[in-house]
């Protein structure tokens, strides 16, 4: 019996417990911060994805590009590897994103399209 509980307790040990992603997007206060011409979506990105990682959530960051009047324009957001799917989010706003690749809208889960075309989808894990 006690053999059978010492390895209970070994692999509950070993487990890692990832905190739930939805729990520290409510906790994290990147989203509180202003954003300027000096402090733009990379660094929220950057900002969230270090805030997460010491907390171990795996983050990494994703960027996107659409065409508006001929010009390419960039987005950088966060994504995260959660429960076994990957989750984008918009650190700005705390809202998240549906999954998506070039070709595609990018849109707010529940919500309406940030663009109608995605060129291109980067991830940086």
């Amino acid at each position: 019996m006690k053999k059978i509980l010492f390895t209970i307790i070994l692999l509950l040990n070993s487990v890692s417990l990832k905190p739930d992603i939805h729990a520290f997007v409510l906790e994290d206060k990147t989203n509180e911060l202003p954003y300027s011409a000096e402090f733009d979506c990379k660094d929220f990105t950057e900002t969230f994805i270090n805030n997460a990682r010491a907390v171990g959530i795996d983050a990494f960051s994703v960027g996107v590009g659409w065409r508006v009047d001929g010009k390419i324009l960039f987005h950088q957001f966060v994504g995260v590897q959660s429960q076994g799917e990957i989750i984008w989010l918009e650190p700005q706003t705390d809202q998240f994103y549906t999954v998506t690749e070039a070709g595609n809208p990018l849109c707010v889960v529940g919500g309406e399209c940030v663009t109608d075309n995605l060129v291109f989808v980067h991830i940086e894990h």
